[in-house]
This record gives structure tokens, sequence and C-alpha cells, in this order.
């Protein structure tokens, strides 16, 4: 895709990309149906038909900035326009991507999309989601993860939690999720992506069979702190009845009017979020 732009910012060298194409060059997380288009931002005055490859959006009020050789959005209006057209699991996707990657909070987020709204559809939407954006979700995966749980009414886990390694403290693993049951005890969950067996940077000169060998001699040690641990897919997120099922079967806790609460505030038009959350004594 950036390799598509700046050919395309060579021969146009006034545009400026928006939306999902300006997301890719900022490397925030967008679904990859939507890189399928280019997209340009245009203005009132001046109409452009899209076509198969590109795709135009009014933007007006908005500065620009260079990032990897492509004139783009600010960040923020960048964001924006992504969160506002994509559902509830993308948007927080990007919304974590976007705190990981700017260092802003998600409240300073909120207060730009507040002052950008005007009659853009879909403003609630994104401030809303950005309420429950946490820079700590490393992957949009675990982002559409954490969202399918927000809506089906389970507790926020903790994320990114180092626990020391029990056969050498003075060396640590990371988990992707934590889970404080109200009986006092703790699940713990591993998003299962494939990129942690495909990415070279990831490998880090390991074969994909010793990573994957070095994976299970680390959920051995794992089992010695008594905690059970649910793993799951993209594929599992993705059939959201299996998953709610799967976390209900580990003991994760769900509370039903949450869900209740969490759907009636999809279907209005505020900007609050309500999160679910087990504190531990």
């Amino acid at each position: 895709m950036l390799h598509m732009m700046r050919t395309m910012q060579d021969a146009h060298p006034d545009w400026v990309f928006c939306h999902e194409s300006a997301a890719a060059a900022f490397g925030l997380a967008v679904p990859y149906e939507r890189l399928r288009s280019v997209h340009v931002s245009t203005s009132r005055s001046v109409r452009n038909a899209s076509s198969k490859g590109v795709r135009w959006h009014v933007v007006e009020g908005d500065g620009t900035a260079v990032v990897r050789g492509v004139r783009v959005t600010s960040l923020a209006r960048t964001v924006f326009d992504c969160m506002r057209t994509s559902g509830f699991d993308q948007a927080l996707a990007t919304a974590d991507s976007a705190l990981r990657v700017s260092g802003m909070t998600s409240a300073s987020f909120a207060a730009c999309f507040e002052h950008m709204g005007g009659t853009h559809t879909g403003t609630a939407h994104a401030v809303r989601t950005m309420r429950y954006a946490d820079a700590r979700s490393e992957s949009g995966g675990e982002s559409i993860a954490r969202a399918v749980m927000i809506r089906r009414g389970f507790a926020l886990p903790e994320l990114q939690v180092v626990l020391p390694q029990p056969l050498n403290r003075e060396r640590s693993f990371r988990v992707d999720f934590l889970w404080n049951r109200t009986d006092g005890g703790k699940v713990l969950g591993e998003f299962d992506g494939m990129q942690k067996y495909e990415d070279a940077t990831m490998l880090a000169g390991r074969s994909s069979l010793r990573a994957l060998a070095d994976e299970r001699h680390r959920e051995a040690q794992l089992t010695l702190y008594g905690m059970p641990i649910v793993r799951f897919s993209y594929q599992d997120v993705m059939d959201e009845g299996r998953f709610a099922e799967l976390l209900d079967r580990y003991g994760v806790p769900r509370n039903d009017e949450d869900a209740r609460i969490e759907r009636r505030l999809a279907r209005s038009r505020s900007t609050s979020a309500h999160l679910f959350t087990v504190i531990p004594f």
C-alpha cells in the first residue's frame, strides 16, 4: 500500500491521503478490505469521481503531515475518520493502535473528535469507542477480542501483565489478558495469533518450529501458577457465541445487565462508556 501511495504522490504532489490510507502510513490497525482502494482528500468546491482504485473524501479544516514519504491528514483527523465509519470492533482496534503510536490519551483524542465532529456521521460512536481504548493492547486481534468481551458483558481484563518466570525469578513472562474472578481466583488469557510464528521480527532469528516449542515451554511454566489458561484465536473471536461459551467455561466473570447496558449505549448517540471489571481484594 505505501509503495502504491508513494508512486501516486510522485504523480500527484498535491494529493493528501486520508482515512485508511493515511492510517496505513501512521501504522494504525485497519482492516485489509479497506485498503483495496486508495483514499484521497478533496474539498466541497472540487468534485472528484471515485473509481475502483481511488476514493475521494471531503476533508476540510485540517492540517497535513508528511509520514513515510506521503502527505496525509493529521493523526487525530485520520483516527476520527476511520473510527466513525467503522463498527465497534474495528474502531476499537484503530483506537488502541492510535494510543500506542502517539502516546496521547484517550481523553485527548475524544476531545479532538468532539471539536471536529460538527455534522459528521458517527461522531458520538467514535468518541464513545475511544473511551474504551487501551494502549497496552498489542494487536488488532487482541483489540477485537476485547470489543466482543465488552459487547457480551464480560469483565474487562488487565492487559499485558508481567509475571516472574517460576523457574527463573530474575526473568519474566507477559500474558495478554488476566481476569480477576469474584471468588478471588484469576484466569490467564492468551490470544493465539499466527504473527508470532510468521513475523520475522517476532521470530528474532528462530524458526517457526522453534517459536512453537518455546511457546509450549512458556505455557508449561505458566501452569505452575495454578491459574487456568484460556487460549483463543481470531477465528474463535469471530464466532461470538463460541467465544462467549469458551470464556464462560473458564469462569471469566460475566454480567448480563452490563451487556444490556452496552447494547443500549451502542444504539444511542451517547458518548459514555460502560466499564465492567472485577477488582481484587
